[in-house]
């Protein structure tokens, strides 16, 4: 008589529907049961179930490293994380070199590599597309990216949600003859030529957009999101790039801006929502949260912060400079929250009850301060899609 343990594991369907709910750490553990559980678990169309349906509900982590070390920490953004020893230090892929994370995309991550060989007195860069939960990554092709001194933004575009495949979007300094500008030779700082890798055709494109920015647009200051590359300027026409029409739209410029000399606090996404935060000057604690309407058609207020309101359970913290990570936007809005770097420390403050916990304390370098320790952290999801890697 078979028990009712061998009856679910027999059952592909209800093994199916278990997996799908399970935490992507488990799941990658279960390919060792048997043949059949490694087939369905590597299937595309089960990986990509899987992404989608922990994409809308995972709550992501943060990825550092010192910048002399190969290996990251995995921090969570809030203590209800179930794992006995929720910050990991590991490899998540192996190599040589040295990487970096230039990009966190929805899971993937757009990594450069730099191997120096001491022998032969030469140093090689590599730039990676990697999911570092499965250890899998694609390198691109060099000669496209580092090896042409034209190169001025990379971007890696990638939507669970939208499709199963990622594109690399490059922006290169044009010459001010290209396109129908004149016959100098020279580069013309805010003119690029973009091309773009796909993982669908595994190529890069041959067909050419043309870009001219405004005098301040900063080309690798951009943000993915919704399938679309965002530039916020302020004072100035801010613009989008859609990755799938190959053209650029306007965005609109915050009601709140009016005129005034503002400074971007933070301009950043998650899951879908692009949020914006402007400030008067650095020493401001009392701010808005913007956030981009689905038609583009406004920013609206979305949340509002007063961090003088945890000045009593933080003494001493404000008194320094502090960055803004992430904002973390839930279904439930009293789980939604703006996780900050402050004095060497990780912070969560609720955006419903205006509570604040420390997550973790990070020794960042003496020179490092204020905006700058934002650049140093990566928000990230961990996700079984591999898209083409190999």
């Amino acid at each position: 008589m078979r028990s009712s343990c061998d009856i679910v594991v027999g059952n592909l369907d209800l093994v199916t529907e278990i997996l799908l709910r399970l935490p992507v750490k488990d799941v990658a553990r279960y390919k060792c049961v048997s043949k059949q559980w490694l087939s369905l678990i590597s299937n595309p169309l089960f990986c990509h179930s899987h992404t989608r349906r922990l994409f809308i509900t995972s709550t992501p982590c943060f990825l550092w490293k010192d910048i002399s070390d190969s290996e990251f920490e995995r921090i969570p953004v809030t203590k209800s994380d179930t794992d006995p020893s929720p910050v990991r230090t590991y490899k998540f892929y192996n190599t040589r070199g040295v990487p970096s994370i230039m990009q966190s995309c929805n899971g993937l991550l757009l990594c450069k590599t730099i191997y120096v060989s001491f022998r032969v007195k030469i140093m090689r860069t590599s730039v990676e597309v990697v999911n570092p939960t499965t250890k899998h990554l694609l390198r691109l092709k060099p000669s496209l990216i580092f090896n042409d001194e034209k190169l001025s933004a990379i971007y890696l575009c990638f939507d669970p949600l939208r499709s199963i495949h990622f594109k690399v979007v490059l922006f290169l300094r044009a010459k001010s003859g290209s396109g129908s500008i004149t016959n100098d030779k020279t580069s013309c700082p805010n003119k690029f030529e973009i091309k773009e890798y796909s993982s669908e055709t595994g190529s890069w494109n041959e067909a050419v957009v043309f870009f001219t920015g405004s005098p301040n647009f900063i080309v690798d200051a951009g943000v993915y999101c919704n399938g679309a590359i965002h530039w916020y300027t302020p004072g100035e026409n801010s613009v989008y790039f859609d990755v799938y029409q190959k053209r650029f739209n306007s965005l609109p410029e915050p009601a709140s801006n009016d005129g005034k000399n503002m400074h971007v606090k933070y301009f950043g996404e998650f899951k879908g929502h692009l949020h914006l935060i402007l400030i008067e000057n650095e020493e401001s604690l009392d701010f808005d949260i913007l956030e981009l309407k689905e038609d583009y058609s406004a920013w609206i207020v979305r949340y509002h912060v007063d961090l003088n309101l945890i000045g009593d359970a933080f003494p001493l913290h404000f008194h320094h400079p502090f960055s803004v990570l992430c904002v973390v936007h839930q279904a439930n809005e009293e789980d939604s929250i703006v996780v900050l770097w402050v004095d060497s420390k990780i912070v969560s403050y609720n955006l419903k009850n205006h509570t604040s916990t420390i997550i973790y304390e990070v020794d960042l370098p003496w020179y490092v301060s204020g905006d700058e320790a934002g650049k140093l952290f990566d928000h990230y999801f961990e996700i079984l899609l591999n898209v083409g890697l190999n």
